[in-house]
């Protein structure tokens, strides 16, 4: 299910970004000689994540870009880098706004948030990254894939314009070349 892609696709990224986030709240608590902010910095840390998760599940189903055809891991596709840069710097802002309401209580009750950052972070991220997953699973089951494995991407292409696409118009009624 499309839920499961997605659980799976988090929790490998979470392999990797989770212990940064522990090693950023203990370098900063210890940096600005406060470690007992530690656990609340992992809190908030940990809400911007979940927050920024669930705005980026949406954004890579629906609007997937194309890998380079090739093997080298360094290749770029061409000519949509700065539409993967704003909807990366949109997910940010979004993350950002969506956790004002515990920046503004880290602000106005510091020395409660030192008590309640780290379970109402961990709360506040999970709750809405399960919501990001639970509305964004049916929109990946919705969509149409085609495996074509063994395959190449030129080869994939080729089968595409030769066999799909004239079948796509004749059950549209379009006329060849419309697509």
């Amino acid at each position: 299910s499309g839920r499961l892609e997605l659980t799976s696709r988090v929790a490998g990224f979470s392999v990797y970004v989770v212990p940064a986030l522990l090693v950023i709240a203990v370098v900063v608590g210890l940096a600005v000689g406060r470690p007992e902010t530690v656990p609340a910095l992992l809190g908030m840390l940990t809400a911007a994540y979940g927050v920024g998760l669930s705005l980026v599940l949406p954004i890579s189903v629906s609007l997937a870009y194309a890998l380079p055809d090739t093997a080298n891991p360094f290749a770029l596709s061409s000519g949509s880098g700065m539409a993967k840069g704003l909807l990366t710097f949109a997910a940010l802002f979004g993350a950002a706004l969506i956790t004002v309401p515990l920046q503004l209580l880290a602000f106005l009750a510091p020395d409660v948030w030192l008590w309640v950052g780290l379970p109402v972070g961990l709360l506040y991220g999970a709750g809405a990254l399960l919501l990001g997953l639970r509305l964004t699973g049916p929109l990946l089951d919705r969509l149409e894939i085609i495996g074509l494995e063994g395959y190449v991407a030129s080869e994939k292409l080729a089968i595409a314009r030769h066999h799909l696409l004239g079948r796509l118009e004749q059950s549209l009624g379009l006329r060849p070349g419309e697509i």
